[in-house]
């Protein structure tokens, strides 16, 4: 167990990989969005602006955030943790609460915030630590 410890490969591909499988559930937005557009009481293409700005954040954190990764890889993982975590929990948040107030515009701004915008910017950042850190 000691030598796995000191492994390269233990130490960085395994956690690169496991972060690049949680961030690419973005992916699967499509999926859900015709539920969530009827359990909040919105349009499929309302909720389809969620990916949108998901995706628009992710790459302009990823371009903007590089010299954070550059300089400090371990904040810019706990950065990319950090929003991805908060923007899907707050995604899910306002999900619930859209369903209390369905055709709430609350609920929808609420989604495109924490899924596009935070977590948008824990995805590019995500997205560009492992790369660093199996460059190293």
């Amino acid at each position: 167990m000691k030598n796995l410890k000191n492994n390269k490969w233990f130490r960085a591909a395994i956690p690169a990989l496991l972060l690049h499988c949680s961030i690419g559930t973005v992916y699967c937005w499509s999926i859900f969005s015709q539920e969530i557009a009827d359990y909040i009481g919105h349009t499929k293409g309302a909720t389809e602006w969620a990916f949108s700005f998901a995706i628009f954040f992710l790459g302009m954190s990823a371009a903007f955030l590089g010299n954070v990764v550059e300089k400090d890889i371990h904040k810019s993982s706990l950065i990319a943790t950090l929003c991805f975590a908060g923007g899907m929990a707050g995604t899910g948040f306002f999900i619930w609460y859209g369903g209390k107030n369905p055709g709430s515009i609350v609920a929808l701004l609420g989604i495109y915030l924490c899924y596009g915008l935070i977590m948008g910017i824990g995805l590019g950042t995500g997205y560009l630590s492992p790369v660093k850190t199996l460059m190293l």
